[in-house]
């Protein structure tokens, strides 16, 4: 444990060896008694002090989990050598403060079939339009808070997942998204965390398969609540593609999506299809124009 009186100071000794990336900043508790707050002066101020522990050590009495070292690091990279408490505040606000949420779409609900998207932004836009119809609240995520989560995965989210929680982060559709926050109601996390108990379903394989399946396990990170009955969707560590975790019915893993961009954009069509007020057989059928029929019939059955 190391204590900084300053935020100037425990900046200036960043890149210290000895501070690891995910070592977490505590904060005294009274310092920023709003956890909400986007104005950071604060800690710049007489009453501030950065106390730094190991991942998992109890927080101080007194104190709150704030950053990691390594969610500093990427703050203070703008930074230049002689910066002010300007230059700071305003590198703390872009990192820390959550995007803006986008203004309300001003037409009707979306049309009940796939759209033609150009660009990101572009799926972002029909993204929130989806969203908007379905009544749903937009809840973007901080960079920070993103970083956070990347330190505690140990790995990049994908980038669309990424500036989705980033520009909208609504987890309440059709099937709930896990959360950014670790104290969510379903965190993002490693697969082997969200759902401990696959343990017991790999131990009775026979080798290699035993081998093979934990491998596969280890790779993948739940981001997705399903139905919350305990089956999740997961991205992969490497390729990033989308597969499928049943806890009960065989198989355990299944590969459903190329990319986590597939499935969102088919979770809003389903959002539509509700709002609409569709069938489920022309809900499918809608998602059959994209996906193969094994996938939709694994998916909705």
């Amino acid at each position: 444990m190391q204590i900084f009186p300053t935020l100037r100071q425990l900046i200036a000794h960043k890149a210290d060896p000895d501070l690891a990336g995910d070592a977490v900043i505590q904060l005294p508790q009274t310092l920023l008694p709003d956890q909400s707050t986007t104005d950071w002066a604060p800690l710049l101020g007489p009453k501030a002090r950065f106390l730094v522990q190991d991942q998992g050590a109890a927080s101080r009495p007194g104190y709150r989990p704030w950053l990691t070292i390594g969610g500093l690091r990427r703050i203070a990279e703008g930074l230049e050598h002689d910066f002010g408490d300007s230059d700071l505040l305003a590198a703390l606000a872009l990192h820390l403060n959550p995007a803006p949420a986008p203004e309300p779409p001003t037409a009707d609900h979306p049309p009940l079939q796939w759209p033609t998207l150009a660009d990101d932004e572009a799926r972002l836009r029909w993204y929130h339009a989806c969203i908007h119809a379905t009544q749903a609240c937009i809840t973007p995520a901080s960079r920070a808070e993103l970083d956070v989560l990347e330190d505690r995965l140990k790995c990049a989210l994908p980038p669309f997942l990424r500036l989705y929680h980033q520009r909208l982060g609504t987890l309440d559709l059709p099937e709930r998204l896990c959360s950014v926050q670790p104290d969510g109601q379903t965190p993002i996390a490693p697969l082997i965390n969200a759902y401990p108990g696959i343990r017991d379903i790999v131990e009775p394989l026979a080798e290699p398969d035993r081998a093979a399946a934990l491998a596969r396990v280890d790779a993948l990170i739940a981001f997705g609540d399903y139905l919350g009955n305990g089956n999740l969707f997961c991205f992969h560590r490497q390729t990033g593609a989308v597969w499928y975790f049943d806890h009960d019915t065989p198989p355990m893993l299944t590969p459903m999506f190329d990319t986590v961009t597939d499935y969102l954009d088919a979770l809003m069509i389903k959002a539509l299809a509700q709002t609409h007020g569709a069938s489920d057989d022309a809900t499918e059928q809608l998602l059959r124009e994209r996906f193969d029929e094994h996938l939709v019939r694994q998916w909705m059955y």
